[in-house]
């Protein structure tokens, strides 16, 4: 990565830093002082210089040296890492079982990472509430992403982009949103991956026809849920050809587990005179007498051998919010605690525990002890910390894991 820093005032290189971190968020410690106190140890300072490649380190950074870094480097740095990791394990060819006719899903959402009672910078986004006790009207101020996860297997949500939400400066007339952010991460996306192919899943927000037809000139696939209130004439049309018995296809109990029926109506849009493709499916599942229905809009050509497929990975697009944001909040990351109050150093901070995660969900799903054991996030990250801080790598661990990550994946998953 391009350092930021002045050379002349270097203590410490990136890799020591960037690495301190990704330990902490997989070590489950949530605060940056928290960091410094817990890694304050011999073993763990031995530890911290064998993974960085940086054998002659005595003693690791503060927080504060940490966050000064963050607050200049560039988000673009981390990102390149990112994908550099994402390109390694496809090239590894362990996961194309998990495609969809040759094409990886990419699941799109957004979340939120900071919310402020008062101004926090030029660049947050400003919501305008009223007071529900006192009627006074009062403005929140927030910073949120807009998060594509690519899913390449059962447990395997990694994260691929990262488009920040955010107002180019605080007099526009006009706040930036998950739509516009939505255009811009199918660009990053693009210039990444060129060759790859993509099924971008997203919510009902993302099911328009200047949407689609970004994705289209993408060369990729989509699937967009459809909600009540958004398309109204497609989903009226498809229900008039479902109506049509000699028009309709229905699969029953479609999803292992489950009760429920499948439909599909290809072309939907010829009817409904809409200028992108809208092959159509809806999913009603049926538990405890109640009826929860799920429709998609996709330029997918359906047919009885892939209509389940296509479904289930529509389905997928809760995983973002169960297997991704939720874990990333509510578990070891505590993604919404303020490491940073400067901008650019919270957007690196978010960037990093996209990073950590990938590497513990790698690690939960394909090391042996790991996989068997099948212990759940918070006892890893436990076991993790403990190891790190009280015993030092033999050279047997040292050379394991300098040694790249294709030729240590084994296809647990698949097999």
């Amino acid at each position: 990565m391009k350092d930021p820093r002045n050379p002349s005032y270097i203590t410490y290189c990136q890799s020591v830093l960037v690495m301190e971190l990704i330990m902490k968020c997989n070590a489950g410690i949530k605060t940056m002082r928290g960091m410094t106190r817990e890694f304050n140890t011999e073993d763990c300072i031995r530890n911290l210089g064998l993974i960085s490649e940086e054998y002659d380190l005595e003693e690791k950074p503060d927080w504060q040296t940490v966050n000064n870094y963050l607050e200049r480097l560039e988000t673009c740095e981390l990102e390149e890492v990112r994908y550099m990791m994402i390109r390694t394990l496809i090239r590894t060819k362990s996961f194309s079982s998990f495609t969809l006719n040759g094409a990886y899903p990419v699941i799109i959402d957004g979340t939120d990472i900071a919310y402020f009672r008062e101004k926090h910078c030029e660049h947050d986004l400003v919501k305008k509430t009223v007071d529900k006790e006192t009627g006074e009207s009062c403005c929140q101020y927030f910073h949120k992403a807009l998060e594509a996860k690519i899913l390449l297997g059962p447990g395997l949500l990694l994260s691929i982009a990262t488009e920040f939400i955010e107002n180019e400066e605080e007099t526009v007339s006009k706040q930036d949103c998950e739509l516009n952010a939505g255009y811009r991460l199918l660009n990053k996306l693009k210039k990444a991956f060129p060759r790859m192919s993509f099924i971008i899943v997203g919510d009902a927000l993302f099911c328009t026809m200047p949407f689609m037809e970004a994705v289209r000139k993408m060369n990729w696939k989509y699937i967009f849920r459809i909600k009540e209130g958004r398309q109204a004439h497609l989903t009226e049309d498809f229900e008039d050809l479902l109506s049509q018995i000699e028009r309709k296809e229905i699969i029953k109990n479609a999803f292992d587990g489950e009760c429920g029926e499948l439909a599909y109506v290809n072309h939907v849009e010829e009817v409904s005179d809409k200028p992108e493709t809208c092959n159509m499916l809806r999913y009603v599942r049926k538990l405890d007498g109640k009826e929860i229905e799920f429709t998609w809009a996709s330029n997918i050509e359906i047919d009885s051998e892939n209509a389940v497929d296509t479904a289930g990975v529509g389905r997928k697009r809760w995983g973002i919010e169960n297997e991704g944001f939720n874990v990333q909040k509510n578990g070891i990351y505590d993604l919404e605690h303020h490491c940073s109050l400067n901008w650019n150093a919270m957007k690196n901070h978010y960037l990093v525990i996209q990073i950590a995660h990938i590497l513990m969900q790698l690690y939960m799903a394909f090391d042996d002890v790991a996989y068997e054991l099948n212990e759940g996030m918070k006892h890893n990250a436990s076991d993790l910390f403990v190891s790190f801080v009280s015993r030092v790598l033999t050279e047997e661990e040292q050379q394991y894991i300098h040694t790249r990550t294709a030729l240590h994946m084994r296809c647990l998953l698949i097999s």
